[in-house]
């Protein structure tokens, strides 16, 4: 019976997140090492992206896995399936993409539902 050593864990590159799980290996690992034990009691917030103006706030949970590239963060946002690019160091809106989905949206028996 021969060994095989486990494959490295190669991850993310350069802080960057360009597909869902971080690579295409869906390894969800970055190999940063700038928050430790010993700084992650001084974390805070950065900054913070208010989705209200995009449209009414279901009463249910939207979630998103946000991409990385060249500084800048790629999410969809709101209950109308917009897509939003921000300054990932600043949470400046950069630009917004909402597809107009026309009568058969608004007509929709579950209308919002993102189908």
């Amino acid at each position: 019976m021969a060994s095989v050593p486990a494959a490295a864990q190669h991850g993310t590159t350069g802080g960057e997140w360009r597909t869902w799980a971080g690579d295409l290996g869906a390894t969800r690992y970055a190999p940063l090492d700038e928050i430790d034990a010993g700084n992650f009691d001084d974390l805070v917030v950065a900054w913070t992206y208010r989705t209200d103006n995009l449209g009414p706030s279901p009463d249910f949970n939207l979630q998103s896995t946000p991409l990385v590239v060249d500084g800048v963060l790629y999410t969809t946002a709101g209950s109308r399936r917009a897509v939003v690019a921000l300054d990932a160091g600043t949470g400046e809106h950069l630009w917004l993409y909402r597809l107009d989905e026309g009568e058969r949206a608004e007509r929709s028996v579950r209308r919002l539902s993102g189908r």
